[in-house]
């Protein structure tokens, strides 16, 4: 009986460690505002694949919504050229990171 407690104890905790593990991946909406940023203000192309290759895994919900959110704001200001390249720019990402 305290075997079977005890495999049942040690589970949970696997449990809960990987599940602290992925709520510290989540990124904040704060992040997401400041990774968009980076990225709007790339100052070339090598600078934009830095920026995407160091962040891309961290990239979740979270990200695409305020990226979503910016690309409206840009159609909003009447800015057609920047929404549609910020999008391009959030297809590519979220084709990475739904590969790793």
């Amino acid at each position: 009986m305290i075997i079977v407690y005890s495999r049942a104890i040690i589970a949970i905790v696997k449990f809960l460690r990987r599940l602290a593990k992925r709520l510290a991946r989540i990124m904040t909406h704060q992040q997401a505002r400041e990774l968009i940023k980076k990225i709007i203000q790339a100052k070339d192309r090598d600078e934009l694949q830095k920026i995407i290759s160091d962040n891309v895994s961290a990239c979740d919900g979270v990200f695409f919504a305020e990226l979503e959110a910016v690309v409206e704001q840009f159609r909003a200001r009447q800015d057609e050229a920047s929404a549609h390249k910020l999008k391009e720019v959030g297809d590519f990402m979220a084709r990475l990171r739904f590969m790793i």
